[in-house]
């Protein structure tokens, strides 16, 4: 009985990550061990440590993608005209009217 290994291609290894095969090798181009400068058909065997190796670094790749594409909220300090303004608006409100 042999114990025959499966080979993963991007299709199967960007499924399990949730992205499109594109997205990954896009990312993994990216990536100085995987990227030759030339078409490459990237494949791991199932279980592998490289395939851990790779899942891990692409998801940081991919953390590091969403945390550039969401820009932190700026901090505003409140406008002290706005502040007079709702202060004359109450004030206006309370105001007995004849």
């Amino acid at each position: 009985m042999t114990n025959a290994t499966t080979a993963l291609t991007t299709k199967e290894v960007a499924a399990k990550l949730g992205i499109t095969p594109q997205h990954l090798r896009k990312v993994l181009r990216t990536m100085p061990d995987h990227d030759d400068s030339a078409y490459t058909r990237y494949s791991w065997e199932e279980g592998s440590a490289g395939l851990r190796n790779t899942i891990a670094a692409v998801k940081k790749a991919l953390k590091a993608e969403t945390a550039k594409a969401e820009p932190k909220a700026k901090k505003v300090k409140p406008d002290e005209d706005l502040e007079d303004l709702e202060e004359a608006l109450r004030d206006e409100d309370e105001a007995p009217t004849s």
